[in-house]
């Protein structure tokens, strides 16, 4: 049998409708990594919560069936959560994609209980030296495992994403070796 995202698939190359959509809320991050596109300072070209919403419906009405919250880092937006449900509540699949350094226990309640398809955590290096290197900010691996942690305790969907770099390519193994000693893909 067909997983329900190979019929989405289906339905989407036989209608022409998109199937899934990815919106950047914001380009702000509380990392400073050299190689990122981001510009740090873009909160005043941010969307409000309520044209989200509209965004959101027209995204839905356009026969779309899943949506990727992402940015810059998208728990910075303030109407983040609200979205992620507002999307839920209109009956779009939603994903979110985080350095996972800004969830606390709250945010980690509220996204076990919004039950995303999926949440991926960036990582950048396989312990704080290798992956603060790359953020510039100290003690970001630290708050990124914590938040691995919290969200696993809420029972999230989660995954690691692994970007392999000139300096960590040779610790693909490692990062492997993290993901499942955090139980995690």
């Amino acid at each position: 049998m067909d997983s329900l995202q190979e019929k989405l698939w289906m339905h989407a190359r036989r209608t022409g409708e998109p199937q899934s959509v990815g919106i950047e809320l914001t380009y702000r991050c509380n990392h400073r990594c050299d190689f990122c596109y981001v510009d740090h300072d873009a909160v005043a070209q941010e969307l409000d919560e309520d044209r989200w919403t509209g965004i959101l419906t027209e995204i839905r009405d356009a026969g779309c069936t899943t949506v990727l919250f992402t940015g810059g880092e998208p728990l910075l937006h303030p109407a983040c959560l609200k979205l992620v449900r507002r999307a839920k509540e209109l009956g779009l699949l939603t994903r979110l994609y985080t350095n996972g350094s800004l969830v606390d226990r709250a945010k980690a309640d509220q996204l076990g209980e919004l039950n995303p398809l999926g949440i991926g955590i960036t990582l950048y290096g396989t312990d704080a030296r290798s992956h603060d290197r790359y953020t510039r900010c100290p003690g970001s691996f630290d708050k990124v495992i914590d938040g691995v942690r919290m969200l696993k305790n809420a029972e999230c969907h989660l995954h690691l994403r692994w970007y392999p770099l000139p300096e960590n390519i040779d610790r693909t193994d490692d990062f492997i070796d993290l993901a499942e000693s955090l139980g995690v893909k």
